[in-house]
């Protein structure tokens, strides 16, 4: 059962070599302050002992060694042991007060068992006895850990929790309740061992509902946590809430509050509609350490997938530190229904954002879209951007097909809206846009089509490289088919099989700029397109 020990006999002395003696190929007993003696085992004629004192320490769990007061190896197999009770060793996590050592070899599977009273250094929490066996395993150590019951001390609370120890920590869950409520929740809880502390906490889940007034609470939920190396904690609180008479009609759904060492506080909200709409998402933050508040709101609705959805964005931030002040407010939207009527906006308000364009937090979603001659480095004011577009493009026309007639028809209009004022860099701008077109094209033996384009811009402000300056222009465009050929403009075309075709085009335009640092400062031009 034992593999060889190195005894040396020389004037009456014996020693225990320095690596110790293996025991089950589990755990090295060495030397401890007892003297070894060798002997017969009475009674047990060719049966011979080894004794005295030792220690052994485990290479999981235990940090401490194990003193062991007497012990005798015989040379039949059998180890004896008189293990001392009562005393406490430490574990990588907790401690232990070990009330039984058991050494057994007789089941087939040689083992040493310790069976103890656990205890943490958190006063609310309290651990029952563990029992802890070391196995030889394939040449190897393994461990084995009973369950374990765990309860938190906390007088208005009854807890049922069962954990399992590993060589971190613990770990497991059961129930939480309140007498005389009917609360009664699902626990979870973890302890276990980080650098240089120990991370514990827990988190519930109650299927409640508690009417105060007009709403109702449901679903409540948290939890904590803590790491007594870095001091940092969280304690959570949700739950859903839903307003009476309502039912699942609408709700908010999570809803609740977290707060973080720092301090930080966090709020957070869904609103859902029905059973699975989810409509918007809002979240408050208030760092202190970061000295920052924060308001963020996320909607975006599809009632009807693939036929109409939007998305909008909001965000309020006001920002104290001393290397980033400023205050901002942001809204977004962008809007789709059926693919026929397309729209996008963005407004922003503020006070001192630093490159607002390229800063990589949410304050840059606003301004993706910005012309970067009028907000740079700084900004410091109100900027509006629209963009929206209606109609059947000409690309993908709505079209009608009977035996060998066809009839194809477009139509689409576009417009913009820009204004800037960003009073830190001295920059303005103005401006509005619009195009629109339209047409059709019929065939029966040959094609009759139209098809025509116009459009505007004007514009006006301020930037470094222009000063102030102000442009405008108009133009457009008209375009006739007659026949099954398809030449190019103000052309004729014949063919085998299409027959002849005619296209007719004309188009012009005006255009008028001022610009206060140029060369010539105010230019008049016109222009006719054949």
């Amino acid at each position: 059962m034992f593999p060889s020990v190195a005894i040396c006999f020389f004037g009456g002395k014996f020693i225990i070599p320095e690596s110790g003696i293996n025991i089950f190929n589990i755990v090295n007993l060495k030397k401890g302050a007892a003297p070894i003696s060798f002997g017969q085992v009475p009674n047990q004629s060719g049966v011979y002992k080894l004794g005295g004192s030792g220690k052994i320490k485990f290479t999981k769990f235990f940090t401490s060694e194990i003193n062991i007061p007497i012990f005798e190896v015989h040379t039949n197999g059998r180890f004896l042991v008189d293990a001392p009770v009562n005393f406490e060793s430490d574990l990588t996590f907790a401690k232990i007060k070990v009330q039984a050592i058991k050494f057994d070899n007789t089941g087939g599977t040689p083992l040493i068992g310790i069976k103890g009273a656990l205890s943490v250094d958190v006063p609310l929490l309290s651990l029952s006895a563990a029992d802890i066996s070391f196995k030889n395993s394939g040449g190897g150590v393994s461990v084995s850990v009973g369950k374990i019951k765990a309860s938190l001390d906390v007088p208005v609370l009854k807890t049922e929790i069962e954990v399992a120890m590993n060589d971190k920590g613990f770990e497991g869950g059961g129930k939480l309740g309140i007498p005389g409520t009917t609360i009664d929740a699902a626990i979870k809880f973890h302890y276990k061992k980080v650098n240089s502390g120990i991370d514990f906490g827990a988190s519930f889940d109650a299927n409640v509902s508690i009417p105060i007034g007009f709403v109702t609470i449901e679903g409540v939920g948290g939890g904590f946590r803590y790491n007594t190396a870095t001091k940092d904690f969280m304690v959570d609180i949700n739950g859903a809430l839903s307003i009476a008479n309502l039912g699942t009609a609408i709700k908010l759904d999570p809803i609740g509050l977290t707060v973080r060492s720092g301090p930080i506080f966090e709020g957070y909200g869904t609103v859902v509609i029905g059973t699975a709409l989810n409509v918007a998402q809002a979240r408050m933050k208030l760092d202190f350490p970061e000295a920052t508040f924060s308001i963020a709101i996320d909607a975006q609705i599809e009632p009807i997938k693939g036929l109409a959805k939007a998305k909008i964005q909001g965000d309020l931030i006001i920002s104290l530190k001393n290397d980033d002040r400023f205050a901002f407010l942001g809204c977004s939207m962008e809007a789709n229904l059926l693919g026929l009527i397309k729209s996008n906006g963005e407004f922003a308000l503020g006070v001192g954002v630093k490159n607002p364009s390229t800063r990589g937090d949410r304050v840059s979603h606003y301004f993706q879209n910005v012309d970067t001659r009028y907000v740079k480095d700084v900004f410091s004011g109100i900027y509006v951007n629209t963009y929206s577009k209606m109609g059947i493009p000409k690309d993908k026309p709505l079209e009608f097909k009977v035996l060998i007639a066809s009839l194809k028809f477009w139509y689409s209009t576009e417009a913009s809206a820009k204004l800037i004022f960003n009073f830190a860099e001295n920059s303005y701008l103005i401006g509005v846009a619009g195009n629109m077109g339209g047409g059709f094209e019929a065939c029966l033996l040959f094609c009759v089509g139209i098809n025509y384009q116009a459009g505007f811009e004007f514009m006006g402000g301020r930037n470094d490289a222009d000063g102030w300056f102000f442009s405008g222009k108009a133009h457009g465009r008209i375009e006739c088919r007659l026949g099954g050929c398809n030449p190019s403009c103000n052309d004729v075309d014949f063919g085998v099989l299409c027959g002849m075709g005619v296209k007719l085009c004309a188009g012009g335009g005006a255009k008028i700029t001022f610009k206060e640092k140029a060369a010539k400062k105010l230019d008049l031009s016109f222009y006719v397109d054949l």
